[in-house]
C-alpha cells in the first residue's frame, strides 16, 4: 500500500494534481488513507492535473511501481 505522504509527494514531483483546490487535495490524501485502490487514485490525480503532460495510465504505472518500493 501506498502512503498518503508518498502520493503527496509524488504529485509534487511529477507536477500532478496542479488543478486541484485544497478541498480537493484533502479528499485526495483521505481515500488514499482509507484504501482507495490505484486505480481511483490515478483517476483522481489525472482529473485534477494537465492532461497533456501524463496519460492516467502513466499516472497508474507510477504509482504501481511506487507501491512495490
Amino acid at each position: 500500500m501506498i502512503s498518503a505522504g508518498r502520493v503527496y509527494d509524488l504529485c509534487k514531483e511529477h507536477g500532478w494534481y496542479t488543478d486541484a483546490t485544497n478541498t480537493q487535495i484533502n479528499k485526495l490524501i483521505y481515500m488514499v488513507q482509507h484504501g482507495a485502490s490505484l486505480q481511483e487514485i490515478a483517476t483522481i490525480i489525472w482529473l485534477c492535473s494537465n492532461e497533456e503532460k501524463y496519460t492516467r495510465r502513466e499516472i497508474l504505472a507510477i504509482l504501481k511501481k511506487e507501491e512495490k518500493k
